[in-house]
């Protein structure tokens, strides 16, 4: 039992107890109550173990009525694999969603299930599988499947083995043709600073550079000092090449030119390639002071999409 007086007028606000009870098959049950100073039950969780530990559940009443809100079963098979399943209900007790995690034994397969109307029919059903390929590198295959059974759509993402590049291609109707490709890649420099590059084409990919069906769609660059102050960020939104905005942050600590800790914008507003606009933008944190200002008067530093 613990007891807790939050305003210190002498009086216990909140009681809380666990009581648990041996099962005569080896099991456990432990309730979990919250009370308030006048006795009324605030919420309650009773925790239901089998002898052995892999098969528990839990029910929870979360606002004290004595009816169960949620309901989550662990069960884990003799053959290791794992299942969770997790019930939201009504204030009658009645089934309002599901959601079911199955994992394998040695964790590379999961099957995520969802119930969104408590129909106890699955609407969404995906399946993420995981290889460990021979040159370190990770692929976990993600499979979109219809309420008839079928593969909806495929997603592919490839991790490196020093998991500094990614390589995500996504099938959304399942033709067999990948419709997207997004290549994310991680440079650490010399001098401790580090570039990250991340770009979407259109199509394949064929492991050296986009298939030929493979047009650059965007691209972003962002680029972080040593110190971890300096952040340099810059966008090419529509693929022609040419960059569209750069974006640059600087964190000022105290002490540092600045009697308060700061952070600092610099945008540069780029038409093809050419500066139109620039926006400096100081926040003072402490003082809750945001200052913003254009160089060329003429753009709305305020604008959507500036900062």
């Amino acid at each position: 039992t613990s007891e807790a007086d939050a305003d210190g007028d002498g009086v216990y606000d909140l009681v809380t107890t666990a009581t648990t009870v041996l099962q005569a098959d080896g099991g456990t049950s432990v309730t979990t109550e919250m009370r308030d100073d006048g006795g009324v039950l605030r919420d309650r969780t009773v925790v239901t173990s089998n002898d052995n530990g892999r098969d528990v559940t839990e029910a929870t009443d979360v606002n004290g009525d004595g009816v169960d809100d949620m309901v989550t079963t662990t069960v884990i098979a003799d053959d290791g694999v794992a299942t969770v399943t997790v019930s939201e209900l009504d204030a009658l007790g009645g089934l309002q969603s599901r959601s079911q995690v199955e994992t394998s034994a040695n964790g590379l397969m999961t099957w995520t299930r969802t119930d969104a109307d408590g129909d106890e029919t699955y609407e969404f059903v995906t399946a993420d599988e995981t290889v460990l390929n021979s040159d370190g590198s990770v692929t976990t295959t993600s499979s979109l499947f219809s309420d008839d059974g079928s593969v909806h759509a495929i997603g592919d993402v490839t991790v490196s083995d020093d998991g500094l590049q990614t390589t995500s291609t996504y099938d959304l109707d399942n033709s067999g043709s990948v419709e997207f490709t997004t290549i994310a890649t991680t440079v650490l420099a010399a001098d401790g600073s580090q570039t990250s590059t991340t770009e979407t084409y259109g199509g394949g990919y064929d492991g050296a550079g986009p298939g030929i069906d493979g047009p650059l769609i965007n691209r972003s660059v962002v680029t972080t000092s040593s110190d971890r102050r300096t952040n340099t960020e810059s966008f090419d939104a529509d693929g022609d090449h040419r960059g569209d905005a750069v974006l640059r942050l600087r964190h000022h600590a105290v002490g540092e030119n600045y009697p308060d800790r700061k952070r600092r914008w610099a945008a540069n507003d780029l038409d093809h390639g050419q500066e139109r606009g620039r926006c400096q933008r100081t926040q003072h944190v402490r003082r809750h002071i945001d200052r913003c200002r254009w160089r060329n008067d003429a753009v709305d530093c305020a604008s959507p999409g500036r900062l």
